[in-house]
Formats: structure tokens, sequence, C-alpha cells
């Protein structure tokens, strides 16, 4: 009886087994880099989060600007010696603040002493439904030589129930609210409005409320303190 040659069956049983141990330890190494991958990156949830979902003021950073009309509803001295240039909107909760905030300081310390002169342009955000509406009323209102009267019951007041609401404070402010109606209706003081926003835009304003002072512009309900430095020459 031959015995028979079991060597090449050892040898195909080990070189499987050797396949197999090299197959367990590259899945091994995969698994751990993917593990050290996942740990150490951060997640897409917060690489995406958006950073305006609380949005806040901007830092007082400024950017230089050029060709800006002074041009406008004035508050303060012709003869001013600095000119504070505000692109806002009437229905913008940012502006709202600065208003109630930080211009009365504003007006008190450099508008009241003839430091400053402020000019009002419109820039209502198209996704304010009350605002193109609000300006209007406010140019109708100049029209009558009450702007800044209308500008004060429109950011004090808010600008709720659109046109019906622009009325009763015309009726409130004792204009001819029959020549006030006619000019809100007509859209007459639509195109002042669209043109002051297209200034806005023109120099690169795309919030509310921005500012131009010395052909510098400063975006955001900024505290007064950053007013300060702009004012004074210190930014």
């Amino acid at each position: 009886m031959k015995e028979k040659n079991t060597t090449p069956q050892l040898n195909i049983i080990i070189a499987l087994l050797v396949i197999i141990i090299i197959l367990l330890a590259g899945t091994v190494m995969q698994l751990s880099a993917l593990n050290t991958s996942i740990t150490t990156s951060p997640s897409a949830a917060v690489a995406k989060t958006p950073t305006t979902t609380t949005p806040t003021p901007a830092k007082p950073a400024a950017q230089a600007v050029s060709n800006v009309s002074l041009l406008g509803h004035s508050l303060g001295s012709m003869s001013a010696p600095k000119v504070m240039v505000i692109f806002s909107d009437f229905e913008c909760p940012f502006c709202v603040r600065f208003e109630k905030e930080t211009f009365p300081q504003i007006k008190k310390n450099y508008i009241d002493t003839g430091k400053l002169r402020v000019v009002f342009k419109h820039y209502p955000l198209s996704f304010h439904k009350n605002a193109q509406k609000a300006g209007e009323a406010a140019e109708c209102a100049a029209e009558q030589n009450k702007f800044w009267e209308m500008h004060n019951k429109l950011f004090t007041q808010g600008v709720v129930g659109g046109v019906d609401t622009y009325k009763k404070y015309a009726s409130d402010l004792s204009l001819d609210t029959e020549k006030f109606n006619t000019c809100l209706d007509s859209g007459k003081t639509a195109a002042k409005v669209k043109s002051d926003a297209a200034e806005g835009s023109a120099i690169g304003v795309t919030g509310t409320p921005s500012f131009v002072i010395n052909n510098k512009k400063y975006v955001g309900a900024q505290p007064y303190s950053a007013f300060q430095l702009a004012l004074d020459g210190t930014n």
C-alpha cells in the first residue's frame, strides 16, 4: 500500500489561512481609521449650522465707500463738520433698536451740539411687506414738512396694519389727510424710496441699518460706543 502525498493539500490550507489572516488584519485597520476620522472630524451639523440663526449686530468694522450723496432729509446743522448717512427700513427690528436705544444719544451729544448732520435714506428690504409703503408714507408726510414726525411715528409705533395705519398716523400728526391719502394711494413717492435703495445698493448696502460716516460704511445696530469711535475719528 502506497503512502499518499498530503503536502499539496497542506500547502493549500496554509495559503488559505494566510489570506484569511491578511483580510482580517486589513478590515481591522480600516475600521480603526474610520473610527479615528469620525472622532476627530467636526460633524456636518456643526459645520453647516448657520451663524445667522440668532442675528446679532455687526462688529464696528468699516468699509471704504465713495460717491455717497448727502442730499436727503437732514437733521442737524448744514454746517456741521461731519455727516452721517443712514440707510434704513421702517420695518427692520434692528433699525427700530437703533432708533430707540442709540439714536437719542447721538442726537443729544452730536446733532444738538452742532457736530453732526444726519441724512436719512430709504432701504426697504424685499421681505418686509410694509416697508416700501412706510417709506412712501414718510415721503408723503415730507410734502407737508412732517417727514421727521412721520419717521418717529413709524419707528416708535410700528408698521403693522400697513397703509391704514399710516393714514391714521397722518391724522394724528394733523396733516391734510385728503392730500396725504391721495399721495399714498397713488404711489406718488414710490420712485423716491426706490431711488434711495438703488443708491444704497450701488455702494454695497445689503442690510439695514447701514451707515456712512466720512466715506466709511458701518453695518448693524451697533452700540453707542461704536458710533463714538467713528464720529470722533478714532475708527
